[in-house]
């Protein structure tokens, strides 16, 4: 990836050196050129691709990934958009899975540097930066959220790590700024995701298994420990399930190879 945005980086200013001699000149003749043209959207597509390996790599590469897809969400606010155009629509599509990008970056780098602090024993203090980042957040991740429900609608799975996204964003709020009514929303967002993915995959999906454990886990904010409790349990015995069932299958595939050798 970063041996090509090399390549398109070249590209884009050898085109922009070519335009500027094309519009300085006053000659009518067709100067041919060897240099494919520049496409932007594909070198959009490449530096999205490259932020996206640099937040999941190991170690992660937060700040360069944050940079990155700062690139690609400019690039996709320039762009005029026809709402008609099924092309666009596209287009705008990719452009809010910029912003929810950026959104879960800002809240990683956020909750890396509060686990920093206490790895270190230092004392948890929070800054006006820090709230500003988590306000960047959730701006962010509210956009996607509400930009993803009206153009893809309430179950899409771009929807749905949105609105889960800006449930984390909520709860972290918290350790920041009280308020119960983050964590209010914040269970709102998650019950809803739990009901979706129940409905789309059943009770003991790994998806579904997150979503009971993220809203248990507000639920145990909230101090409501009961609550708390049940979708904990209710997800340990999916996890459970799945485990006995991958066991069970890698078994019974070994006793074929098994069987299918000695004949």
């Amino acid at each position: 990836y970063r041996a090509a945005l090399k390549g398109y980086r070249t590209l884009k200013q050898q085109d922009i050196a070519e335009t500027s001699t094309t519009a300085s000149t006053t000659s009518t003749t067709t100067t041919s050129t060897t240099n494919p043209p520049f496409d932007p959207e594909a070198m959009m597509d490449c530096i999205h691709n490259l932020a996206n390996v640099m937040q999941i790599r190991s170690p992660p590469d937060l700040k360069t990934a944050e940079e990155l897809h700062r690139e690609v969400l400019q690039y996709g606010r320039m762009k005029k958009y026809n709402n008609n155009n099924d092309d666009d629509t596209k287009k705008k599509t990719n452009t809010l899975l910029s912003v929810h990008n950026l959104a879960v970056n800002i809240l990683l780098q956020y909750q890396r540097a509060q686990k920093e602090k206490k790895t270190k024993n230092q004392k948890t203090k929070f800054f006006e930066s820090d709230i500003d980042r988590l306000n960047e957040a959730e701006e962010l991740a509210r956009e996607a959220y509400y930009g993803h429900t009206e153009i893809l609608g309430e179950k899409h799975p771009h929807t749905l790590s949105s609105q889960i996204n800006l449930a984390n964003v909520l709860v972290q709020r918290v350790t920041v700024t009280s308020g119960p009514e983050f964590l209010a929303e914040a269970e709102t967002l998650n019950r809803a995701v739990l009901e979706y993915r129940t409905e789309q995959l059943g009770h003991n999906h790994a998806q579904t298994v997150v979503a009971m454990h993220n809203l248990a886990k507000v639920y145990q904010t909230q101090r409501q420990y009961a609550r708390a409790e049940v979708l904990y349990r209710r997800a340990l015995d999916a996890m459970t399930q799945q485990q006995q069932h991958d066991s069970s299958s890698s078994s019974s595939q070994n006793n074929s190879k098994y069987d299918h050798k000695s004949g």
